[in-house]
């Protein structure tokens, strides 16, 4: 057999870097007295062990390489929004859950955030609360915790919002600002936990369930297992949104039924509100009741404008416009909770539900409400944080959106001082353009300009742009073909959606929804089964995969694309030129 022989290259090194190698030894004292070529080979090795292994590339669907991070593309997050979730999720996870997040990415660039979970530790998170919410004196010691902070900070978020802070000393602002601020944090720390959740709940639950069909009738089609698990995970309480459409209605219902007050809502809004407020007090106190309990239901990470009376108005103008059958829709929401609930109950006797597919159902119905629980605090506290800005804006002639710019510590001294250091100025406007965080327990490393770039580069997944067909949880079934609309923020899906198209988000909050009603069916990267875009596209019926983690890296604004919600498939077909 012929010797291989090994084939060696000449490689040139400068001269400055000879001299580090020479001086090498003074940090490294294992490389003392090997010659330079041994010394570059040796450290050669672990560098290349070091990319490899923080890579964990491996192959994923259609060839993709997969990385370190779930990795999530989002609206553009300035400092002071961020740093709370990231920050506090990274600081206090372990004590508010029990196990903890030890990394996490924040990036930016022009329009956009690229947001990243470490893999490692939302496995670790999951595995851990799957496993021990089993557990019953666990799991009501744990839920019950996470009912009674969820009061509280609707309350600390109230008494903000109703605080009159020109009367606040300097240090009465720093205090009330501080003491929110580590609440906002551990807030956010506990209901992490869902992002966790909404990963390895779906993969246990899904498999136990295809398990029990498997059991039941042999090999299951793909469409049939679709929809039977579609009825399991469909949730069998209202949404938020839900409630609040409820309430519009019946209160719809009412004008409709005074015929001289439906006949003055066909006014304009300037006409009708001083009518309202001088002949009908009682319409205008459920309108404000309405006001009280949901004026954060549209509000965004960097989305502000409250819903007002105004905007319920409007709402109720709209609806009587379109006269629609209200009692038909009253009671549509009513029965489908009622419906679910059956649906479930036949499900479980026909598949013999066990103690581990019960557990799993127990906890997927927990955390729905518990999404709704933290989409509600995320705006609030958001909203808060905010009051606080606008606060030291008046107060010191600060320009908010250089104060959102700024890290809390930051703030914390411009409290104290009233001032804004002169080298903030650029640092600010660096973080504008582009920055690069990640947060552990050791500190923030942090970049800006080319630099964050590259990092970022660096750490997140590798080019996916020659996928053209992908998978992701089926969260409500049905199958379309339509025009992609790509959007990072509401306000990009408020204005680029229309009737018909399909919206492509990294995930959706609350003030998406005007524009998930218009799409013809919904696609996201993040999420599971108990996420925003899974309940509000069941409750309306609109086809919906989510959890792709590629959609809105893969799809391109104007690409027609076919999403296939009952096998959990998109396609796309053609590319916009």
């Amino acid at each position: 057999m012929q010797e291989q022989h090994e084939k060696r290259q000449m490689v040139q090194i400068p001269s400055e870097q000879v001299k580090k190698l020479l001086e090498i030894d003074k940090i490294r004292s294992d490389l003392a007295n090997y010659p330079i070529s041994k010394k570059v080979h040796l450290l050669l090795q672990e560098k290349l062990a070091e990319v490899f292994q923080s890579k964990s590339w491996f192959p994923h669907q259609d060839g993709m390489l997969k990385g370190r991070w779930f990795e999530y593309i989002r609206e553009l997050f300035p400092m002071h929004i961020f740093a709370p979730i990231a920050v506090g999720v990274v600081n206090y996870s372990k004590e508010m859950i029990g196990e903890g997040y030890t990394k996490i990415l924040v990036a930016t660039e022009s329009d956009k955030t690229w947001w990243g979970n470490h893999k490692d530790d939302v496995y670790n998170v999951g595995n851990y609360l799957v496993k021990n919410l089993k557990n019953k004196s666990f799991a009501k010691t744990y839920y019950d915790k996470y009912l009674k902070f969820f009061e509280e900070m609707k309350k600390r978020c109230k008494e903000i919002r109703e605080l009159d802070f020109s009367k606040c000393s300097k240090d009465e602002l720093l205090e009330k600002y501080n003491v929110f601020y580590e609440k906002t944090k551990r807030y956010h720390a506990l209901s992490f936990d869902i992002d966790a959740i909404d990963i390895v709940l779906e993969e246990n639950m899904s498999k136990r369930f295809r398990a029990l069909l498997k059991t039941k009738y042999g090999e299951v089609k793909a469409a049939d297992f679709n929809t039977k698990y579609g009825m399991l995970t469909t949730p069998d309480e209202l949404s938020y949104l839900n409630k609040e459409q409820l309430e519009v209605y019946h209160l719809v219902k009412e004008i409709k039924d005074n015929k001289k007050l439906k006949e003055l809502f066909s006014y304009d809004i300037e006409v009708l509100y001083p009518i309202l407020n001088n002949d009908y007090s009682g319409i205008i106190q459920k309108i404000d009741k309405l006001v009280k309990e949901y004026w954060w239901i549209n509000l965004g990470w960097t989305i502000r404008a409250e819903k007002q009376t105004m905007h319920f108005i409007f709402d109720i103008k709209k609806i009587l416009k379109e006269n629609p059958n209200v009692e038909h829709e009253i009671k549509r929401i009513k029965d489908f909770s009622e419906k679910t609930k059956k649906d479930k109950k036949v499900l479980a006797k026909e598949l013999s539900f066990d103690e581990e597919t019960n557990h799993y159902i127990d906890i997927f119905e927990h955390y729905i409400a518990i999404h709704d629980w933290r989409k509600e605090i995320q705006m609030k506290t958001t909203a808060c944080l905010n009051l606080f800005l606008d606060e030291i804006s008046r107060r010191y002639s600060h320009r908010y959106d250089d104060l959102v710019w700024c890290w809390p510590w930051e703030i914390v001294e411009i409290i104290k001082t009233g001032k804004m250091r002169d080298e903030l100025y650029p640092e600010i406007r660096k973080r504008k353009e582009t920055y690069y965080t990640l947060t552990t327990a050791e500190g923030i490393e942090y970049h800006t300009g080319e630099m964050s770039i590259k990092k970022r580069k660096e750490e997140l997944a590798a080019d996916i742009g020659n996928i053209h067909n992908f998978s992701g949880i089926i969260a409500s079934i049905g199958k379309v073909t339509g025009k992609a609309k790509l959007c990072f923020s509401s306000q990009q899906a408020l204005q680029k959606v229309e009737k018909g198209d399909i919206l492509i988000a990294s995930m959706t909050q609350p003030d998406f929804l005007p524009a998930m009603k218009k799409a013809s069916a919904i696609i996201t990267d993040e999420g599971g089964i108990t996420c925003h875009a899974a309940i509000i596209s069941r409750e309306f019926k609109i086809p919906c995969i989510v959890g792709t983690k590629i959609a809105t890296r893969v799809i391109n604004d104007g690409d027609i694309i076919e999403v296939n919600a009952n096998h959990g498939t998109v396609k796309i077909i053609t590319r916009k030129e």
